[in-house]
């Protein structure tokens, strides 16, 4: 038996859609091809350019960067 269903399980993508939602703004317009490819876009940007709160609120680019110049 699986077990209850607990809301907070799925709180960090809903936080993550929500964020793209209101970024990307509308798109009821487009094709499914176009969101597919805002959606990709998104996602790159969220993983590899986005200051993050754990790296000093670097890019992970800008973090590697340093990490590799330090060593």
């Amino acid at each position: 038996m699986s077990r209850r269903v607990c809301y907070w399980d799925s709180a960090c993508i809903e936080s993550f859609w929500g964020q793209m939602k209101e970024q990307m703004g509308e798109t009821a317009h487009l094709l499914a091809s176009e969101v597919m490819e805002r959606v990709d876009e998104y996602v790159s940007y969220y993983n590899n350019l986005r200051g993050q709160g754990r790296l000093g609120w670097l890019t992970p680019l800008e973090y590697a960067g340093r990490l590799t110049a330090y060593l």
